[in-house]
């Protein structure tokens, strides 16, 4: 990206802020930077067409912002690639807005994720070896909003810490390792 979506814009249906000039692409691989790549603010599904998008800021309001609206629209990627980026639910007019992100999601390091403003249901099959952290909103009473891992075909190794709300769904088919202990 060469610059963030502005409020009601997105880079799935915008191609000027690309480096190469065009809409995602098949056999492309993209990246955010330091950028806010928003997912269309809409109820209809929407597959991101390039070959993979890799999210990389680890500063807060930078990566993946959804923004859509309702609860049965899906959000698709070939590969979404979490290397030390965020993905962030950020559609505040309706706490019932629920993001649902299919595809495939590679943890390849250290990611967040944050269900600011309704929950996320990850469909994606998760891939890696990084350490994915489950953010709190920024109002400790509004925790309630669940980031749901619901595939069932997984090859995740790495760690998940649970700051907020999280759910593993039955037969989302992880390895469940040893309790750490912090001490």
């Amino acid at each position: 990206m060469t610059s963030s979506d502005p409020v009601g814009t997105s880079g799935f249906n915008y191609k000027d802020r690309w480096n190469d000039g065009y809409f995602p692409h098949a056999n492309a691989d993209y990246s955010s930077a330091t950028y806010i790549l928003r997912t269309p603010a809409s109820g209809n599904s929407f597959n991101f067409g390039a070959k993979s998008l890799t999210l990389t800021n680890p500063t807060v309001n930078t990566g993946l912002f959804y923004t859509g609206t309702g609860s049965t629209g899906v959000t698709t990627f070939n590969n979404l690639i979490l290397s030390g980026g965020w993905i962030d639910h950020r559609s505040p007019n309706n706490l019932a807005n629920v993001f649902q992100l299919d595809g495939r999601l590679t943890v390849a390091s250290s990611s967040n994720i944050r269900a600011l403003d309704g929950e996320i249901n990850i469909l994606a099959d998760v891939s890696g070896a990084g350490t994915l952290t489950i953010h709190p909103t920024n109002a400790g009473r509004e925790n309630n909003r669940y980031v749901r891992l619901l595939s069932s075909n997984n090859d995740f190794t790495g760690t998940i810490l649970n700051n907020s709300r999280f759910e593993l769904a039955n037969g989302a088919n992880f390895v469940v390792g040893p309790v750490l202990n912090p001490e």
